[in-house]
């Protein structure tokens, strides 16, 4: 490639790090490998952000020859935070969209932030990120541009640059935008719910092209609007991450471990598994430990204290990725979570999970993730409302026969330099 033009694309994110959470790889592994396909990013995010996690250990995955460029804006979670009377640096509740249940307080700031910060909280970026989106194109001689949301606030801010520049532009849509399951809990105001709406089609009708995460998210879009020029890339895993040094603090344990990373949130609350490992026979149940490392609904912990699991279950918070991914090197079974009537959602770490070699227990409605398990024989689904007792005593039992059992081989096609390789070949052809 290196005898090659090479071409420029500016990769419009709000999340990079020291951002932590999945939202983040998506855009910093494409950002990663793009140079290898003829294609050199300009990166263009925020200098002061409002994340739900932390992690520096990230810092590390960035191309040292991509170009960043952050600007300020001004964050409503920092108003909320002053109203709510939370410190400084505690993050804001990773869940406040997808409750069931609001007290006063979070009612109120659902409401401000749905009705009066159109299309979400980021909405204060958008000056910020116009005025230097423009100056990139103008000074670098910008040949296309990537937007990659949530939030939707950064297809907005593509929408306009694109309208004053005209420069060739692909939208990326990690999760849908108006019909996100987070809406599913909004009470918009409808002059309000119709501007959402409107800045949504705004940017189906002006982008040269569309990327989605899953295929039920493509159906989604090309119904919705008649599309023709979208397609599919899934999040994946990158091999480098997982040829690293241990730490002993994740090497495995002399029990069967069952680990689960990243948020849950109520909509994805696992109580009959819960209810399956209280159920096990006293002597299985002596060899497992359920470590959940990340952000945690309050009724996820209320459910473990109910079926009196505290000692087979331990929770430890958010930690890096490069934890994260020991965590999973050293597990024995990895359990997934889809979101309540959410089938259309492959939440990223399914992709290391499987990386990782380890069998997966997959959690909630069937759909897209379910399929990618069951088509690799990477593990088994059981809905939410399933018992699935045998699985775990199946599990355990085989562990127990042969505790070093050989792990599984991650399918290529979800290897992150092979998923960039097809965005820069949609990339290539939106140009021609």
């Amino acid at each position: 490639m290196e005898s090659q033009k090479r071409k420029k694309v500016l990769i419009i994110t709000y999340y990079w790090p020291p951002a932590g959470g999945p939202g983040v790889q998506r855009v910093l592994k494409f950002a990663k490998y793009l140079p290898e396909f003829g294609w050199d990013p300009i990166v263009l995010t925020v200098a002061n952000g409002e994340y739900p996690a932390i992690d520096t250990s990230l810092l590390k995955e960035i191309n040292p020859k991509i170009k960043i460029v952050k600007t300020k804006t001004i964050e409503f979670f920092q108003l909320f935070k002053f109203f709510s009377q939370k410190k400084k640096g505690e993050n804001i509740d990773t869940f406040i969209l997808d409750k069931k249940k609001f007290n006063l307080k979070d009612k109120i700031f659902t409401w401000i932030r749905s009705n009066l910060f159109i299309p979400d909280a980021r909405i204060g970026w958008s000056t910020f990120a116009v005025k230097a989106g423009l100056k990139i194109i103008r000074d670098e001689g910008i040949d296309l541009m990537i937007s990659s949301s949530p939030p939707a606030t950064v297809q907005v801010i593509a929408n306009q640059i694109n309208k004053k520049t005209g420069v060739k532009w692909i939208a990326d849509f990690r999760d849908p935008w108006v019909d996100a399951f987070w809406e599913d809990s909004i009470n918009r105001i409808p002059i309000f719910q119709k501007k959402f709406e409107n800045q949504e089609k705004a940017v189906f009708d002006s982008a040269d092209f569309f990327v989605t995460a899953t295929n039920s998210f493509k159906e989604l879009f090309t119904k919705k609007y008649n599309l023709s020029n979208i397609e599919t890339i899934t999040n994946g895993y990158d091999l480098n991450d997982f040829n690293k040094k241990p730490n002993a603090k994740y090497t495995p344990f002399h029990k069967f471990r069952i680990s689960y990373t990243g948020s849950i949130a109520e909509s994805q609350n696992p109580i009959k598994f819960f209810k399956s490992i209280k159920n096990l026979p006293s002597e299985l149940k002596s060899d497992l430990i359920v470590d959940l490392y990340g952000a945690i609904d309050t009724s996820v912990i209320q459910a473990i204290d109910d079926h009196s699991l505290n000692e087979e279950v331990s929770y430890h918070g958010y930690i890096s990725h490069d934890q994260v991914v020991e965590v999973m090197s050293s597990s024995n079974l990895l359990i997934l979570l889809i979101p309540e009537n959410r089938g259309d959602i492959i939440p990223g770490k399914l992709f290391e999970y499987m990386a990782s070699g380890n069998t997966i227990l997959s959690l909630g409605p069937r759909g897209d993730a379910s399929k990618i398990i069951l088509e690799n024989n990477f593990g088994n689904h059981f809905d939410f409302d399933e018992d699935c007792s045998q699985f775990l005593i199946d599990e355990i039992s085989k562990w127990k026969r042969n505790p070093k059992s050989q792990k599984k081989t991650p399918p290529k096609l979800y290897s992150r330099r092979n998923l960039t390789k097809r965005l820069a070949c949609i990339m290539d052809n939106v140009l021609t």
